[in-house]
């Protein structure tokens, strides 16, 4: 049985500083920052830096790591990373001791998911700009002898324009939002990029440089912006599944030869 996935490169991330927080009221706020000693000259355009040290937030109620990409470890020509926060599991007290292993050193994904696993991914999706209700919603196309408007609603509702519902399919910006889309399958995790790289590589990215991860099916967004994975918040367990070949034709008209 064939099956569709898409490939994501994942090079490792960087593990730049934890943020510390405490239950205040019933909420968590965040009360400080650790960065780590050796952060490379591109990171800190995107990072404020402070010189404070774990051993000051041994009062705090929880911890996350504050992590960078490395878009040029994948050979994309985005000098700035993305940093974003990472949750960690456990009791604080584990929490810090892996802060203090991993502070200043790369997270891989082998560390975090395995084969067989369900993950969210968080995206933004592709632009399309400022459209119409046909293509945003699917509106039916009026008749011939319907006024002199086919690509509108025929009523916005009873109360006038001043009491029209949300619900009411209006034109407006479609795509370029941050969807998260739930129980992606991984298929693999592989380190040998010459067993998905199809022939002349992928349209508009290239070729796969470092390690990648294979999902069943598709994941918001164009190619060589940012997905993010999470452990799956619905769970389905897990499955381990054989490959027995993945077609590396290439993409550009000619299948074979």
């Amino acid at each position: 049985m064939s099956k569709s996935v898409t490939v994501i490169e994942v090079p490792p991330l960087f593990v730049a500083g934890a943020r510390f927080y405490r239950e205040i009221e019933e909420r968590m706020e965040a009360i400080g920052e650790v960065y780590s000693d050796n952060i490379p000259k591109n990171f800190k355009e995107v990072l404020n830096t402070s010189k404070r040290k774990i051993d000051e937030f041994e009062g705090a109620d929880d911890v996350r790591l504050i992590v960078a990409t490395q878009p040029f470890s994948a050979g994309l020509s985005k000098k700035k990373p993305d940093v974003f926060e990472v949750g960690l599991g456990g009791t604080f007290e584990e929490k810090m001791n892996y802060v203090k292993e991993k502070l200043g050193k790369n997270l891989d994904i082998s560390e975090v998911f395995e084969e067989g696993e369900y993950v969210d991914v968080i995206a933004v999706t592709k632009g399309k700009g400022f459209q119409g209700v046909v293509k945003r919603y699917g509106v039916k196309i009026r008749g011939r002898k319907d006024e002199q408007h086919h690509r509108q609603i025929g009523i916005m509702g009873p109360r006038g324009v001043a009491r029209v519902l949300y619900t009411v399919p209006q034109p407006g910006q479609m795509g370029y939002h941050r969807r998260t889309e739930y129980n992606k399958y991984i298929v693999k995790i592989g380190d040998n990029p010459d067993e998905v790289n199809p022939k002349g590589g992928f349209i508009r990215y290239g070729l796969v440089r470092s390690k990648y991860v294979l999902l069943r099916g598709s994941v918001p967004g164009p190619k060589k912006r940012l997905v993010m994975m999470r452990k799956s918040i619905r769970g389905k367990g897990k499955r381990r599944v054989e490959i027995q070949e993945i077609e590396t034709y290439s993409q550009q008209g000619v299948r074979y030869g």
